[in-house]
C-alpha cells in the first residue's frame, strides 16, 4: 500500500511539473505582443499560424541574453579590449585558416577587392574562425530582445521576422535548433538574419548559403558584405595620429568632410605619408588613462557597418595587420646564404 502511495505521489508530482512547464511555455505564445507578431507573419507572409504558435511555445526566457546585451565587450576601454582580440595566437590561427582557404580568399580579393587579411581578421574577431558561434537558440535571443520593450525592440522584431523567413528559404537554418549569439547573430560570420538573407553568398553552388558550416560561403559573404557597404580597394584604413595636446582643444567639434590637409591646419598629422586631399576623421580609443588617437578613412567606417564600435573596427584592422605580417613571414622565399 505504501509503495502505491509513493508511486501515486511521484506520478502526481511529475504531472504537476509537466503541467507547469506547458503552462509556462504556452504563456509566452499568448503574450499580446507575440500574438500580434504571429498575426503579422501569417497575414503578410502566409506562415502557418499553428506552426508559429508551436515554435513560440518552445521559447525559453533567458536572463543572460539581456544581461549580455547590456554589458557587451564594446563597453570596455581599448586597453581592455585590444588584448582579447589582437594576439599572436589568434593571428597564427588566422594564418592557418588563410592557408587552408587560400583559393577562396584569393577569389574574394579579386572579385570584391577586399584583402584576405581583413576577411580572416573579421572571422578571427567574430568567432575565432568558427570555433565560437554562439550558445543561444536564435529564436530565444531574438524573442527576448524583440518583446522586452527596449528602445531597440523594433530592430530585433525586424530581425526575428527575417529569421523566420530565412528558416523557410534556407535548408541550413532550423528555427527550433539554430544557435547564435545573444543578439541573434548566426554562423562563422555572425550575420544578423536580414544580412544573411540579402548578402550571404553560396560559394560552392549548393543552392543556398551555409554560414554555419561552410567556410568558403563565410569568406565570400564577408567580402560581399564589405563591398556592399562601400569598401574601396587599396584605400587606407587607419593611421596613428601625431599632434600636440593643445591641438585637440583648438579642433572644431564637427569635422565632417575634413581632409588630411584640414587636420594638418590644426597641427594634427598622420604618422605615415598620405595624400593631403584624402578624407579622414579622428578615431578616439579610450584607455585606462587618457585616449589613443588615429586617423580613420572610408574602409574603417565600412568595417564599422559590421559592428558600430571603433574598438571593434580597430581590433579587426590591427589583427589583420598582424595576420598579414605573419603570413608574409611564413611564405617568403628562403634565401640560401653561402
Amino acid at each position: 500500500m505504501m509503495k502505491n502511495k509513493t508511486f501515486a505521489g511521484s506520478l502526481f508530482a511529475l504531472l504537476l511539473l509537466i503541467t507547469l512547464c506547458l503552462t509556462s511555455c504556452t504563456a509566452y505564445a499568448n503574450k499580446p505582443e507575440v500574438r500580434l507578431f504571429i498575426d503579422k507573419m501569417v497575414e503578410k507572409y502566409h506562415f502557418d499560424r499553428k506552426q508559429l504558435q508551436q515554435l513560440f511555445n518552445t521559447v525559453k526566457s533567458n536572463r543572460s541574453i539581456i544581461s549580455s546585451f547590456t554589458s557587451a565587450k564594446e563597453r570596455l576601454t581599448w586597453s581592455e579590449y585590444q588584448p582579447i582580440f589582437v594576439t599572436t595566437k589568434r593571428a597564427q590561427m588566422g594564418v592557418k585558416f588563410w592557408d587552408a582557404h587560400a583559393k577562396t580568399l584569393a577569389e574574394a580579393e579579386k572579385h570584391y577587392g577586399v584583402p584576405a587579411s581583413i576577411i580572416v581578421a573579421i572571422l578571427g574577431v567574430e568567432t575565432r574562425y568558427g570555433e565560437i558561434t554562439g550558445k543561444y537558440r536564435v529564436i530565444d535571443s531574438l524573442s527576448a530582445l524583440s518583446f522586452n520593450h527596449s528602445r531597440r525592440s523594433d530592430f530585433f522584431k525586424h530581425e526575428l521576422e527575417n529569421f523566420l523567413l530565412l528558416s523557410r528559404e534556407n535548408p541550413a537554418i532550423n528555427p527550433k535548433v539554430t544557435k547564435g549569439s545573444y543578439a541573434g547573430a548566426i554562423g562563422k560570420v555572425q550575420f544578423m538574419p536580414s544580412n544573411y538573407r540579402h548578402l550571404s553568398i553560396d560559394a560552392t553552388h549548393k543552392g543556398y548559403s551555409d554560414l554555419i558550416n561552410n567556410s568558403d560561403d563565410a569568406i565570400l559573404s564577408i567580402a560581399n558584405y564589405l563591398k556592399f557597404f562601400g569598401w574601396i580597394k587599396t584605400n587606407p584604413i587607419a593611421i596613428p595620429a601625431r599632434f600636440s595636446p593643445q591641438a585637440l582643444f583648438n579642433l572644431p567639434k564637427s569635422q565632417e568632410n575634413f581632409t588630411v590637409k584640414e587636420f594638418e591646419k590644426y597641427h594634427i598629422c598622420p604618422k605615415k605619408k598620405i595624400p593631403s586631399q584624402q578624407k579622414a576623421f579622428l578615431i578616439v580609443l579610450p584607455l585606462k588613462h587618457g585616449n589613443e588617437y588615429w586617423f580613420g578613412f572610408n574602409d574603417f567606417q565600412t568595417i564599422k557597418h559590421y559592428n558600430s564600435s571603433s574598438l571593434y573596427a580597430m581590433a579587426v584592422f590591427q589583427l589583420s595587420e598582424l595576420i598579414h605580417h605573419l603570413h608574409q613571414q611564413e611564405h617568403q622565399p628562403h634565401v640560401n646564404k653561402k
